[in-house]
């Protein structure tokens, strides 16, 4: 899909975070060249009221360097608006106070120039490169099996990604080595994974499904993404013939009672719905005539009708919400 008329399809949305190399360029020797029409919906984009960010998987140079190299192509991007694992991962181990062994690409090193790194309690890893040598990979593992509680942080789980020369591992290859070999399940900081996606929901101010998400292979909202929970009115709607439910089936037990009158068993129906709840009590009470009318003869129970009624209802407040599509 051309970028122009994607952009045109999230106008109703308040931000829109766009994929980097394959969706506004493509990687080359010469450092990549801009997919056409590119630079120039990229700048209608951030001159509308949208929000944008960028988002890469980039871990092979900081990002000052890797926005530089995009300026120098056309974009108007400022460091501030790119995410990249390694900077999520930095901020993530200030807030968990942990010391990374690194095996990452030398040109990102600089990233972690503000973390402590002596005597590491943890190892984190990205695309390394000519760097994933069995020392290297030997090293991490070393720190890693030697750990009380390991702990493993991959910038990414891609398998390989392509070259102008052909395909290259890429680093899920290697954390599912160590993976394998130290019996720990890594934390991914990067793409696809919902965390970092969400770190940028939260710089932007913004909820999921205001969002659009423009990668190379799909255009979507972030909603599909990132769980959220059930519109307010969808729960309240639930809870409402949940409670209704549970009125009928209340009434259809005291009406049961052979010695119970009807309006003995009403007001014994209405008493214990208020000392359960106080949404219980409103549902019986408002759907009185309902149930009269459901009475088949004022008979002491339930007719067929009113009781599959009770049951479908019943069935519809517990089944699972129906997912939102935008």
């Amino acid at each position: 899909m051309a970028a122009t008329s994607w952009e045109d399809s999230v106008k109703s949305l308040k931000g829109v975070i766009l994929d980097m190399c394959g969706v506004l360029y493509d990687a080359g020797e010469d450092g990549g060249t801009p997919i056409p029409g590119s630079v120039e919906a990229v700048k209608r984009l951030k001159a509308s009221d949208l929000q944008v960010r960028f988002c890469t998987n980039e871990t092979q140079a900081t990002r000052e360097v890797f926005v530089a190299k995009l300026q120098r192509m056309g974009f108007d991007i400022c460091v501030s608006e790119v995410f990249s694992p390694a900077p999520a991962a930095v901020a993530v181990l200030k807030e968990r106070g942990l010391r990374p062994h690194l095996l990452v690409y030398d040109g990102v090193v600089p990233e972690f120039d503000s973390v402590e790194k002596a005597n590491p309690n943890c190892v984190v890893i990205g695309d390394a490169a000519e760097k994933f040598s069995y020392q290297n990979l030997n090293d991490a593992f070393r720190v890693l099996i030697g750990l009380e509680k390991p702990v493993l942080f991959s910038l990414g789980r891609g398998k390989y990604y392509k070259e102008d020369e052909g395909l290259n591992l890429d680093v899920g290859v290697y954390m599912k080595a160590l993976e394998y070999a130290c019996d720990v399940e890594a934390e991914v900081i990067g793409k696809p994974d919902p965390m970092f996606f969400q770190k940028v929901l939260d710089d932007m101010g913004v909820q999921s499904h205001q969002v659009g998400l423009k990668t190379k292979s799909s255009t979507h909202i972030l909603l599909k993404r990132i769980p959220s929970h059930p519109p307010a009115l969808f729960l309240s709607l639930s809870l409402l013939l949940l409670s209704f439910c549970l009125s009928l089936l209340l009434l259809s037990f005291c009406l049961s009672l052979s010695s119970c009158s009807l309006s003995v068993s009403l007001s014994l129906s209405l008493s214990l719905s208020l000392s359960l709840s106080p949404a219980l009590f409103l549902s019986l009470s408002l759907s009185l005539p309902a149930l009269f009318l459901s009475l088949s003869s004022c008979s002491l129970s339930l007719s067929p009708p009113a009781l599959f009624l009770s049951l479908l209802l019943l069935s519809f407040c517990l089944s699972p919400s129906p997912p939102v599509r935008l």
